[in-house]
Order: C-alpha cells, then sequence, then structure tokens
C-alpha cells in the first residue's frame, strides 16, 4: 500500500491519472490464496487504477487463484505474465524452471477460459538453443497469449550460468545477433499480439555480461534497419 501511494502521488504530480498495479518481482501468484488476495487487496488504493499486471510462473496457479483474479477482471483489466523462456523442455531442464513447455499451455488454457490475458514471457540464446529452438518458442507461445514480452539472456553473479560462463562453455549473443534473431520472432507474431518488450535490464550491479555498448533508442534503430532490409514487419 505504501509502495503504491507514494508512486502514485508523484505521478499525480505530472497530470498522470491512470495507473497500472504491476506484481513485476519474483512469482505473483505463489503462496496460498488468502496471501495473494492480501498484497493485491492493499495495492487497489486509488481510484484511478485501471489495470494488474501480475507477473508470475506456469506452476504457480491454479483454478481457485484464476477464479480470483476473473474477479478482478470485471473491474479492472488483468493480465497474467507467464514465464515461459523456452518451449523446449530439455532447455528448461537445463536452467531448472521447475516447469515444463506443457505447464506453460495449460496455465494459459485455464486463464483464457476464465477471460484472462496472457503474456509469455521468452528468453532469446539461452544455453546451446539454435535459432530454430528460439523461433520454435515463439511459436509455440503466441498462439493465444495477449501479449509478449522479449529478453536477451543475462550472466549475473552467483548463479550457476555465471559459473558456466567463467569457465567458458556458453557463448551469449551480440546486440547485433540479437536483433537479426529478434526480427525474425516479431514477424512470426499475430497482427493483434501486444509487443510488451524487447530487451530487458539486470538488476544493480549483479550483471556480469553481455555490456552491449548500444543504447536502447539506438538498438530499437538497428532492429528496425534489419527488419527494413530483411523485408519483415
Amino acid at each position: 500500500e505504501e509502495q503504491v501511494k507514494t508512486r502514485i502521488a508523484t505521478l499525480k504530480r505530472k497530470n498522470i491519472n491512470a495507473y497500472i498495479i504491476y506484481f513485476q518481482s519474483y512469482s505473483g501468484t505463489y503462496g496460498t490464496l488468502d496471501a495473494i488476495k492480501s498484497k493485491i487487496q492493499s495495492a487497489i488504493v486509488d481510484e484511478g487504477i485501471v489495470a494488474l499486471h501480475i507477473g508470475t510462473r506456469p506452476d504457480t496457479v491454479d483454478e481457485a487463484k484464476l477464479d480470483y483474479l476473473a474477479e478482478l477482471n470485471s473491474r479492472f483489466e488483468v493480465v497474467v505474465e507467464f514465464g515461459l523462456q523456452s518451449a523446449d523442455d530439455t532447455t528448461l531442464k537445463l536452467i531448472n524452471r521447475g516447469h515444463t513447455a506443457g505447464d506453460f499451455a495449460h496455465a494459459v488454457s485455464l486463464a483464457h477460459e476464465r477471460g484472462l490475458k496472457t503474456c509469455a514471457h521468452i528468453i532469446l540464446g539461452l544455453p546451446f538453443e539454435t535459432r530454430e529452438q528460439m523461433l520454435e518458442s515463439v511459436r509455440f507461445a503466441v498462439c493465444e497469449v495477449h501479449s509478449v514480452k522479449f529478453h536477451h539472456l543475462h550472466v549475473v553473479r552467483d548463479t550457476e550460468l555465471a559459473n558456466l560462463y567463467n569457465q567458458g562453455k556458453i557463448n551469449l549473443l551480440s546486440a547485433e545477433e540479437y536483433a537479426d534473431i529478434l526480427s525474425e520472432c516479431i514477424a512470426l507474431l499475430p497482427e493483434n499480439t501486444v509487443i510488451s518488450r524487447l530487451m530487458g535490464d539486470a538488476s544493480g550491479d549483479t550483471l556480469i555480461a553481455p555490456h552491449w555498448n548500444i543504447s536502447k533508442n539506438d538498438f530499437i534503430n538497428l532492429l528496425k534497419d534489419m527488419m527494413l532490409a530483411k523485408g519483415l514487419y
């Protein structure tokens, strides 16, 4: 409640009067239904709130939790963001996701049965994945979802991925390579799919690699130029 009120007060001073509450960090549907209700209700503290976006995992939802979100959907636009990351179960096991691609599809289906919008998070450049595997993840994810968020792979401190990177066992995409693959992923999207993110950031000083010497605006221009050159839209 304190976080939301403080942020809204800042936005109101900028004459912004409509707000999305975004439960972004960790898994927004993890825990008991009562705990989830408590957090959400504590955040709905202003009449200008128009939407709730809840980032979570496909293995931390069930019918009761989605029923509650469906009730909220009559008052707010509710979007449930599921981290798929890859549609390849071998990759998901390697990166210790704890769920399968089938779990993602089932969670999305349960959400849609209740009229909830969904978003898929996809990481491009996961260890040992080919371009075709990345494209297949997009084909798998976007058949029904409302929106998609693309991320490039980050290596952050104190992780098993960092150990693999430091041992020289994995390669990371350059900005140009990422833009090249991303351009083809975007071209696979249905026309009504919302692209909510093109690249992400690691938090604080945790990032080990990659360090791209390019701003987000310059990256977007690179992506646009690449799509035009390849005849993609």
